[in-house]
């Protein structure tokens, strides 16, 4: 009876392992799944943001500008440029903000607002960075390193109530030591 000894297999199958073991197995496997996939999503995420930091500065012109603060408008812009002394025929930056404001008030009222969207981009060629660079140095008596460019089309839209005019503009944007930045106030030219 030798059978008999072992349980109720009487020694022809393996024992069973207790339900405990095969519920840890299910829910490493689980708890391994979902650790996966958070971290594609996180790399998914990352890479998104990377990926658009160019349009950072843009954002925060024209939201600013929807918000009449030519002071956080000048935020798109590096320090250096935004408090660079000018000479009498000059702008500095924050006039050219305040201007921009004013005329967009004037030409759509107090209560006007502005949305823009991205429609393309074009780098900005190296030997034009390069030329950026050293007339940096010579203007503003500041060393900088431009490592990216882009020339990006927006589609603009101006609106106060039932008035609304839709406007190509271009900016240039500049990564600037590190940083992602205008070095002038978006226009209408390319």
């Amino acid at each position: 009876m030798a059978g008999t000894q072992q349980g109720e297999n009487y020694g022809i199958l393996p024992p069973k392992p207790p339900m405990t073991a095969k519920v840890t197995t299910g829910t490493q496997m689980a708890v391994r799944l979902v650790v996966l996939v958070g971290l594609l999503v996180l790399g998914i995420v990352g890479f998104l943001m990377i990926r658009d930091r160019y349009q950072k500065p843009m954002r925060l012109y024209y939201k600013a500008l929807s918000n009449k603060d030519a002071s956080k408008m000048c935020q798109a812009f590096p320090g250096w440029l935004v408090n660079a002394e000018v000479d009498e025929e000059a702008m500095s930056i924050y006039d050219m903000c305040a201007a921009m404001v004013s005329t967009v008030g004037a030409n759509f009222g107090d209560e006007y607002e502005v949305e823009m969207d991205y429609v393309s981009r074009t780098a900005v060629e190296e030997d034009y960075l390069d030329r950026l660079e050293e007339g940096i140095l010579s203007r503003y008596q500041t060393k900088t390193e431009i490592s990216e460019g882009w020339q990006v089309q927006l589609s603009v839209v101006y609106s106060n109530g039932g008035n609304e005019i839709t406007m190509t503009e271009y900016a240039r944007v500049y990564r600037i030591n590190g940083s992602w930045c205008l070095l002038d106030v978006p226009g209408s030219e390319s």
